[in-house]
């Protein structure tokens, strides 16, 4: 059986601020998540989200509800979405379910099996689940397939909605969700110190840095102030070094730090990209970058001291 976009919601399953941090690989967790939900969006795949207690582990990740901002979000105390009593009609009404979310063998779980012996067809989206462990996960797993849910990845829930190549939407929808491969952190013709996203996998962010260094560096960036976004100065002193570097990267290699620039530095932060978008107002110069990411400030010219 194929996902029917016309008979079919995605519920997006208590992705929440207290309870990210603590599950197995977040910042992947949240990448696949994200581009799950932009391409159901994309597709007119209708999106719910729900929230195990919000009052106490907090609402659900703002980089995962900015992707469907108007999608219904649903809160409850059972860990099934079904026992709270909790689903919208819009959602009951159809026959198929796609679940993501967390955790993959607690609230995702229970409510598959409870989506499952209401008479829906579930579908579980193996890459967009997770769990604190890698154990649960997998055990979580062997459990779906026991149950007689079907286990599917993101790539296939979009292969599914777009059912034909060749459409406007296709092609869209390939460059945004499925070209990633090797690419090159560069809009400029300098090949001189250009790293490509490949050399970046697994690395932190400590081991990112000396990647940024073997070029000459300018002593100092400043950035005017402009529309919704202060000026401001980065140098080579303390608290600043490693933004310093990251944006010498983006001016020199793209010229001005647009929505482009911005993801690619958002890629050079690594594990600091996620505490950011846990902890706004923890490292602004990287809050910075995701509001040009999410194109909600215009891009930005620096301005480079030798």
């Amino acid at each position: 059986m194929l996902i029917d976009v016309n008979q079919a919601t995605l519920l997006v399953v208590d992705i929440q601020e207290k309870l990210l941090p603590a599950i197995h690989d977040p910042q992947n967790h949240v990448t696949q998540v994200r581009k799950l939900i932009k391409a159901a969006v994309d597709a007119n795949l209708p999106v719910v989200f729900s929230e195990q207690y919000p009052k106490g582990i907090g609402h659900t990740v703002a980089a995962i509800r900015e992707c469907a901002p108007d999608a219904p979000v649903v809160e409850k105390m059972h860990f099934s979405c079904v026992a709270a009593d909790c689903l919208p009609s819009s959602l009951l009404e159809r026959p198929q379910v796609v679940l993501c979310g967390m955790e993959a063998h607690v609230c995702v779980l229970q409510t598959a099996l409870e989506l499952k012996a209401l008479g829906k067809t579930v579908f579980i989206v193996s890459d967009c689940i997770a769990s604190r462990s890698e154990h649960d996960y997998q055990t979580a797993l062997r459990r779906y397939e026991q149950e007689g849910i079907y286990l599917v990845t993101r790539e296939m829930v979009l292969f599914e909605s777009l059912r034909v190549s060749g459409t406007p939407l296709f092609r869209q929808m390939s460059q945004s969700y499925l070209v990633e491969g090797n690419v090159r952190l560069s809009r400029q013709g300098n090949e001189q110190g250009v790293i490509y996203s490949a050399t970046l996998q697994g690395k932190p962010f400590s081991d990112i840095l000396p990647l940024l260094t073997t070029e000459p560096l300018p002593s100092k960036l400043e950035a005017p102030h402009q529309l919704n976004c202060a000026g401001f100065t980065l140098e080579n002193k303390a608290g600043q070094a490693g933004s310093w570097k990251v944006y010498a990267y983006l001016h020199r290699h793209y010229g001005v730090i647009d929505r482009e620039a911005a993801k690619a530095g958002l890629k050079l932060y690594a594990e600091h990209t996620l505490d950011a978008i846990l902890s706004p107002g923890k490292h602004p110069n990287i809050d910075r970058l995701l509001t040009i990411a999410a194109g909600r400030q215009p891009a930005l010219q620096l301005h480079a001291h030798a």
